[in-house]
């Protein structure tokens, strides 16, 4: 019982942090730009619930794999508004280096866009 609680609690404190950048997308529609504003607060935190998302299937664990899903989209949404909103594009190269580069056979990216293997 306690459990199940503890899940829907995370689940509901998980998505309710999501919703806050939205504030800044209005902000950057309002002013017809994100210029200014540093990319990394939205990309590190999409890398990291997709290691939790990754997690979640290693261990099939449906709380996880649902709450983690549900974050990598939204932040994926919020990442698509900043690169319409950002004036020199560079971030949507950025992105297209990141997920070509990345595969699911358990390397990462470090600074630098290098790539070393993960041990698990």
């Amino acid at each position: 019982m306690f459990l199940q609680l503890f899940k829907v609690w995370i689940g509901v404190f998980s998505v309710s942090f999501l919703f806050l950048p939205i504030l800044l997308v209005l902000d950057w529609r309002k002013r017809g730009t994100a210029e200014g504003f540093s990319s990394v607060v939205l990309i590190i935190p999409m890398i990291i619930q997709a290691f939790w998302l990754r997690l979640g299937w290693m261990t099939n664990d449906t709380t996880q794999i649902l709450i983690n899903s549900m974050n990598v989209s939204v932040l994926s949404c919020y990442i698509a508004a900043y690169a319409y909103y950002q004036p020199k594009r560079m971030l949507e190269l950025q992105m297209l280096e990141l997920f070509t580069r990345q595969s699911v056979s358990g390397e990462a990216l470090v600074s630098g866009f290098q790539k070393s293997t993960i041990i698990l």
